[in-house]
C-alpha cells in the first residue's frame, strides 16, 4: 500500500509539474485533437525545447562563472535542472542558492519537490518543514510537506499539510489542489 501512495504521489507531481509548465505555453487551439502533423510537430518542439533549455543551462552557469554569489542564476539554473528531471543536479544547485539567501523559500520548496522525486523523503520533509517556518504563509510549501508526508505514508501530517494550505486561500489553484488532496486521503 505504501509504494503504490509513493508512487501514486509522484506520478501526480509529475504531472502537475508537466502540466503546469508544458501546459501553459500551449496555445488554446494546442490542447485540443493532435493530427500526425501535430505529433512531429510537437516532436520537433521537444527537441528545440531540449536545446532550449541546454542553451538556458550554458547561459546560467555562464552568469554564475561571472558571479558565484548571483543566487538567482544558481536558482534559476536548479529550476533548469528540475524542470528537464535532472533531479540530482537540481538539488545540488537549490542547495547552493539556498546558502547564498537562506530565505528563498521558491529554491526551499522546490529543494523539497526534487528531494521527493529521488525518493528521500526525510530530506523532503525536513526541508520543507524549514520552509514552513521561514514563511508560514507561503501556501505552496504547505501543499509540498503534504506531499513529502504522503510519501512517507503519513496521511495524518500530510492532512494537516494540505488542511492549512486550503485554509490560506481555498480559492486558489493550491487551495482548490489542497482540497483535493483531503478528499482523496480521507
Amino acid at each position: 500500500m505504501s509504494k503504490k501512495i509513493i508512487i501514486l504521489v509522484i506520478l501526480l507531481i509529475i504531472g502537475l509539474g508537466a502540466g503546469y509548465y508544458f501546459g501553459m505555453a500551449k496555445k488554446p487551439e494546442d490542447r485540443g485533437h493532435k493530427t500526425e502533423a501535430h505529433k512531429t510537430e510537437a516532436e520537433a518542439g521537444g527537441k528545440n525545447q531540449q536545446t532550449a533549455m541546454d542553451e538556458a543551462i550554458k547561459v546560467f552557469k555562464e552568469r554564475i562563472a561571472a558571479d558565484p554569489k548571483d543566487a538567482e542564476a544558481v536558482g534559476r539554473l536548479a529550476d533548469i535542472y528540475f524542470e528537464s528531471g535532472k533531479f540530482e543536479e537540481a538539488i545540488s544547485e537549490y542547495k547552493k542558492a539556498i546558502k547564498l539567501n537562506p530565505k528563498d523559500i521558491d529554491s526551499i520548496n522546490d529543494l523539497g519537490l526534487a528531494y521527493i522525486y529521488v525518493g528521500k523523503m526525510d530530506d523532503a520533509v525536513s526541508e520543507l518543514t524549514k520552509g514552513t517556518k521561514i514563511d508560514p504563509m507561503y501556501q505552496r510549501v504547505w501543499l509540498s510537506l503534504g506531499f513529502a508526508y504522503i510519501s512517507k505514508n503519513n496521511k495524518i501530517e500530510a492532512r494537516k499539510a494540505w488542511q492549512r494550505a486550503a485554509a490560506m486561500d481555498p480559492a486558489s489553484p493550491i487551495g482548490k489542489e489542497a482540497n483535493k488532496f483531503l478528499e482523496r486521503f480521507k
